[in-house]
């Protein structure tokens, strides 16, 4: 059994594996580590995300907005969801293309499936 003690969410990933067992782990910058189960974080953005898409096979991610704001591009859909403002969420479907346009300095609380996540990298 892990000690408890309270921790800042923004400086780790809450890892919810898939056999009911829940662990933080340290983060740096860049792309999260993709584990097998649900990722939950808080990611404090001033600019794009380190790749030019993401996609997603092993389920929806989820993503609340609580400060800034941001619009999201779905591509194969095509759609993009513009001023996404704080307070709101969406969902982005399992298996779609996607990224995310910062407007203005943002946090976000996301929760995000792996371990198969795809990065497109930056050109």
């Amino acid at each position: 059994m892990q000690s408890q003690h309270p921790f800042a969410l923004a400086a780790k990933i809450l890892a919810l594996h898939r056999d009911g067992t829940t662990s933080a782990i340290e983060v740096g910058p860049g792309i999260p580590p993709s584990l097998d189960g649900w990722n939950v974080g808080i990611a404090n953005m001033r600019v794009a995300p380190p790749h030019s898409g993401e996609m997603h096979p092993e389920g929806d991610e989820f993503i609340y907005l609580i400060s800034g704001a941001i619009s999201v591009v779905l591509e194969e859909q095509p759609q993009r969801i513009e001023d996404v403002k704080p307070g709101e969420c969406f969902i982005v479907p399992r298996g779609i293309w996607h990224r995310l346009l910062i407007k203005t300095p943002c946090q976000l609380l996301f929760i995000t499936p792996g371990p198969r996540n795809e990065y497109r990298p930056q050109t």
